[in-house]
C-alpha cells in the first residue's frame, strides 16, 4: 500500500538513521528502546487506525521527526481524520518526553496542546513575550492561542 511505502522499512529494532548520529550502532541503526523508535511505531499505528498515509522524515538520530499527514483537503472526512492524527502525534511527542516545535511557530495544529506540553509559568512567559512584541495583538490573529 502507499502507507507501507511511506512508513515501511526496517523492523522496529533497526530504525534507519544517518551514520554517526547519537545513540546509533556502527551500522547507523537505532536500538528499539530509543524514543524515536517508539514514536515511529506509534505514528505507524495512528496512520493505520485513521487510514491516512503519514510521511515521516527528519533527523531521527537526534530524535527530531517531521511527520506529515497526507490527505485530500476537499474531503471533509479526510480533513477530520487528519486533524485527529495531528493531535495524536502531538500527544505522542509529549508522552515520550518530546517537545512541540515548529520552524514557523506552533500554529493551529499544536496550540491546543500547549497546556499539556508546558507548565503555567512557561506559558505565562510566552504570553508576556507575545504581548511585548505585539501589544495590540494584531499579528497572526487566526493563529493566536488563548494564553494563560
Amino acid at each position: 500500500s502507499a502507507r507501507a511505502g511511506l512508513l515501511g522499512g526496517p523492523p522496529r529494532d533497526h530504525v534507519l538513521a544517518g551514520p554517526g548520529a547519537a545513540g546509533q550502532d556502527r551500522r547507523g541503526h537505532l536500538p528499539a528502546a530509543h524514543p524515536s523508535a517508539d514514536a515511529v511505531e506509534r505514528i505507524k499505528r495512528i496512520a493505520a487506525e485513521l487510514d491516512l498515509p503519514i510521511a515521516l522524515f527528519g533527523h531521527i538520530g537526534d530524535g527530531t521527526l517531521h511527520p506529515n499527514v497526507l490527505y485530500d483537503p476537499l474531503d471533509q472526512g479526510q480533513r477530520d481524520r487528519a486533524g485527529r492524527a495531528l493531535g495524536l502525534i502531538a500527544e505522542t511527542s509529549i508522552d515520550l518526553g518530546g517537545v512541540l516545535s515548529g520552524e514557523h511557530g506552533l500554529g493551529r495544529v499544536k496550540r491546543d496542546h500547549l497546556a499539556a506540553a508546558f507548565d503555567a509559568d512557561t506559558l505565562a512567559v510566552f504570553q508576556r513575550l507575545r504581548d511585548a512584541a505585539d501589544p495590540d495583538a494584531v499579528l497572526n490573529r487566526p493563529l493566536q492561542w488563548a494564553g494563560v
